[in-house]
């Protein structure tokens, strides 16, 4: 009985130490996506300077109408709720490259492990 109350815990030590290991990368790692929208820009170079903002659908078609347009979509996950120096880093490079001026923060939210937010790049078209 000796082995297999030892063979036991070490099963039971095994799966705490894999879930652990497991679990690191999904629960401190802020993890993003880019989708191009529309038509294609030359990019900017990676640390170029943009405007980041709040918003919502109301305020993305106001922009649109004053002669914005929105050539690409972000996701995250695993990051802050609003804007920190470390999220604007992380979404520098993918507006860039989409030759964006302006990241609107469109929505955040969080629930169990996991927080989400969406944002939209837009870009000012010139006067015609």
């Amino acid at each position: 009985t000796s082995f297999s109350v030892t063979h036991l815990a070490r099963m039971k030590a095994s799966r705490s130490l894999l879930a652990l290991l497991v679990g690191i990368p999904f629960t401190g790692c802020l993890m993003s996506g880019m989708s191009y929208v529309g038509k294609r820009y030359a990019p900017y170079s990676s640390s170029c300077a943009l405007q980041f903002d709040y918003g919502d659908m109301g305020s993305v078609m106001t922009l649109q109408n004053e002669g914005w347009t929105q050539v690409a979509s972000i996701s995250t996950l695993h990051g802050p709720a609003s804007f920190t120096d470390a999220l604007k880093e992380k979404l520098r490079s993918d507006a860039c490259r989409a030759g964006g001026e302006l990241v609107v923060m469109m929505e955040s939210g969080s629930g169990g492990y996991s927080s989400t937010a969406s944002f939209v790049v837009l870009r000012k078209l010139p006067r015609p």
